[in-house]
């Protein structure tokens, strides 16, 4: 693979992680004990798993350094990581410090359908600070400010996010860009405060859009 564009910032590298769980049918590892091949597994904490085969299950040791590689939806990833901790068949490595890839995404954004009951309530509720959500990704949401509420670009907003057959999620979006669509105040937002157990609920959700 051609070098390419980086993750650096933990925020977008967690999210990356979380959908490659549900899109990632086989991540590549080289260890210094062989190449082998595994599945990920939902992250807890600051960590990352990696599941085996019973006939590729290697024997694998704590600080051992490894490099992971795994295709996504048209595209390439791989990063170096090391062992926290080994069992038979399951390992748990670090956090990675980077994600190498060739787009910033491991998905595009799902544009949601209108009249589904997407949306997002800003701490203070109200209806202008409730916005309609348009569309969704593994680190953001775009959202359409129709009653032209005063937001100010880098801004945080905490409140909760309503999607439907999940209880509402509690984040917080920074707000990156304003842009018109269709006559539409639409504002693009980086997802920058999500508990672990939201963000996997949200992964799930996009996978199921996805498909």
């Amino acid at each position: 693979m051609e070098q390419g564009e980086f993750l650096f910032d933990v925020t977008d590298i967690v999210a990356h992680i979380f959908f490659a769980v549900g899109t990632t049918d086989e991540v590549r590892v080289t260890s210094p004990v062989g190449g082998f091949s595994g599945t990920f597994v939902y992250p807890e904490g600051e960590g990352v798993y990696l599941r085996f085969g019973e006939d590729s299950a290697p024997e694998l040791h704590v600080g051992m350094s490894l490099f992971v590689e795994y295709e996504g939806p048209g595209d390439s990833y791989r990063f170096h990581t090391e062992v926290v901790s080994a069992e038979p068949r399951q390992v748990q490595i670090r956090l990675p410090h980077a994600v190498e890839c060739s787009d910033r995404r491991l998905t595009k954004r799902v544009t949601v359908p209108s009249d589904a009951g997407f949306r997002f309530v800003a701490d203070g509720g109200g209806s202008e600070r409730t916005f309609a959500v348009q569309d969704l990704s593994d680190g953001g949401v775009g959202f359409v400010n129709a009653s032209n509420t005063r937001l100010q670009l880098g801004e945080v907003l905490h409140g909760a996010l309503h999607l439907p057959g999940l209880p509402p999620l509690r984040v917080g979006l920074e707000l990156r860009h304003i842009q018109v669509r269709g006559g539409e105040r639409v504002v693009g937002s980086r997802l920058v405060a999500i508990s672990l157990a939201d963000r996997g609920l949200l992964a799930r959700l996009l996978v199921s859009l996805a498909a």
